[in-house]
């Protein structure tokens, strides 16, 4: 009944209790409040995309998220939708959880799941997809040495994103579907994929270079996997512009064959590109921003 009657509240009144309520909030898996994201969507047949929680706030709303890694709970989830019926349909939702009651708060505008949507190719479905639950990757993680040994070397860590996604177009392979969750100390970062339906873990150190506010030079990109089959993840520094800067891929023969253009997210620092219709080879990448050109190399296996 409690939940019926604050469906009812005007939006802006809901903004409040929710602003106040996270003092009071209860921490859950991401699973428990997707019932509650789907029918606050307001999108007939909805398809969930992403779910994602991080250590911060959403520019332009009052929502602050925190994830507990140690048993893969947040206090507020972050889910991403489109419609079935017509893929230009989106809404992103939020839900906390107080006394035990889910509540959903839509997202003052989609700019944030737009940005996301255009660095990491949010293509696929992830309704019939078996996907572990936010603490159940936790086990996986927590038994990989890498992991481990970050932790124990970086006490002064914390999570900064966690998404649960699948940026592969092909329908045919749900095993793509993964958790990332990027890991950051005063002067390294962790990034890890879980498998989201095997369990499979993969984590790399990503160093962060000092850059300086209205200069990036010659900054060398941190690429990972690499070598890679399906997706390529480069890391961006913080304080890249968000403008006018424009992606290009050569092949080992100096081939331009991949180029779009970069606009990075707050709180984000991390963009994914589909490689599998790659030849196998190697690959070299750069970035052109007003401040300096960013590059890397990679490989491509088959």
């Amino acid at each position: 009944m409690g939940f019926v009657m604050l469906k009812k509240l005007p939006s802006f009144v809901l903004l409040i209790i929710f602003t106040v309520s996270l003092c009071f909030s209860q921490n859950f898996k991401v699973r428990e409040g997707l019932t509650t994201a789907i029918n606050s969507s307001g999108i007939s047949n909805p398809e969930l995309l992403m779910c994602a929680a991080m250590n911060g706030t959403i520019a332009g709303s009052p929502i602050s998220l925190e994830f507990n890694i140690n048993i893969g709970v947040a206090n507020a989830w972050l889910y991403f939708f489109r419609s079935a019926d017509d893929h230009n349909t989106k809404k992103s939702v939020a839900v906390s959880r107080q006394m035990n009651i889910f509540i959903p708060i839509p997202l003052p505008n989609n700019q944030y799941f737009d940005s996301l949507d255009n660095e990491f190719d949010l293509a696929f479905s992830l309704n019939d997809v078996p996907w572990m639950d936010s603490d159940s990757i936790i086990v996986y993680l927590r038994n990989y040495q890498v992991y481990l040994d970050f932790i124990n070397n970086h006490s002064n860590s914390s999570v900064s994103y966690v998404y649960l996604m699948k940026p592969d177009h092909d329908p045919g392979k749900p095993d793509n579907t993964y958790w990332l969750i990027m890991i950051n100390a005063s002067d390294t970062s962790l990034g890890c994929f879980v498998n989201a339906l095997t369990g499979e873990v993969m984590c790399q150190e990503i160093p962060i270079s000092s850059v300086e506010e209205n200069e990036i030079g010659n900054y060398e990109l941190s690429i990972y996997p690499n070598p890679a089959k399906d997706n390529l993840f480069i890391t961006l520094p913080d304080r890249l512009s968000t403008i006018n800067n424009e992606l290009q891929i050569f092949d080992s023969e100096g081939k331009l064959i991949y180029s779009f253009a970069v606009k990075p997210v707050d709180g984000v620092n991390l963009i994914s590109i589909p490689v599998k219709l790659f030849s196998a080879g190697h690959y070299f990448v750069n970035i052109t921003s007003a401040k300096g050109i960013l590059s890397g190399k990679f490989i491509i296996e088959k």
